[in-house]
């Protein structure tokens, strides 16, 4: 079973949203969308039950139904900045003090900002044990992007490299011990080190899935979420934060 380094190259920053706890992008959640899709699985309102979810058969060796996949690694060469979208609302209002006038959409919904961080990056990392070489390499290149947003642009992958590496274990663990992706306790305990983060998470796709969370030996933010680039904006947007913590008022200036 090879063990094997999979790089991305992207042409856009990867949308990271800003309402949920950070996590690193997970390879096999990346190949398990397109084997689903591959298998006519689509998202419907049914998934909502643990008894509906299907486990994705990916050509990467696996414990229970952790996948030996890491988590992305990102270069030196990456920061982040907060940043928003505009949301346009699908209504508009008449002029004079009568009833807003609906579009065709028939749901009304206010215009507004999304918040979310711009990973601006080369490229990302992926590291998996892999059981069959081709399959692997053939899922490799359906993927045109990753993260969220994708269908504006967001994550583009303009370049997919893929090769054979030894001596590493980074598909689940570093040299040092610590975990590349979530893994479970109750199956990785002894291999892990005692330096490690460890909180519930999930480790299967759906990762969003909070009811499949376990307690899990989880890695380290900077492999996957480097400091954000901080500006003006930023250092007003912290100060305001702070200020509203403690219940104090902004001092006029003088």
């Amino acid at each position: 079973m090879p063990k094997m380094q999979v790089r991305f190259y992207l042409g856009t920053p990867i949308y990271m949203k800003t309402t949920q706890g950070k996590r690193p992008i997970m390879l096999d959640g990346i190949l398990g969308l397109i084997w689903m899709q591959e298998h006519g699985h689509t998202k419907t309102p049914a998934e909502i039950n643990q008894s509906n979810l299907i486990h994705s058969e990916l050509p990467i060796r696996q414990r229970g139904n952790c996948y030996l996949a890491s988590g992305m690694f990102l270069p030196k060469q990456t920061y982040s900045k907060a940043d928003a979208i505009t949301k346009r609302g699908d209504f508009v209002t008449k002029i004079g003090k009568t009833l807003p006038e609906f579009l065709p959409s028939g749901n009304c919904m206010l215009p507004g900002l999304i918040r979310y961080t711009a990973l601006a990056t080369p490229y990302v990392d992926f590291y998996a044990d892999v059981t069959d070489v081709d399959e692997f390499v053939r899922l490799l290149r359906k993927v045109h992007s990753i993260g969220p947003k994708s269908s504006i642009g967001y994550g583009r992958v303009i370049e997919t490299e893929c090769s054979i590496i030894e001596g590493f274990e980074l598909e689940y663990r570093t040299k040092d011990g610590l975990p590349t992706r979530p893994l479970p306790v109750a199956l990785f305990k002894g291999e892990i080190s005692d330096k490690a983060p460890v909180g519930y998470s999930t480790y299967d796709a759906p990762y969003w899935f909070k009811k499949n969370e376990v307690l899990c030996y989880l890695p380290t933010p900077n492999q996957y979420s480097p400091l954000p680039a901080m500006d003006e904006t930023t250092f007003d947007d912290i100060r305001m934060e702070s200020l509203s913590f403690y219940g104090k008022k902004e001092e006029a200036p003088a």
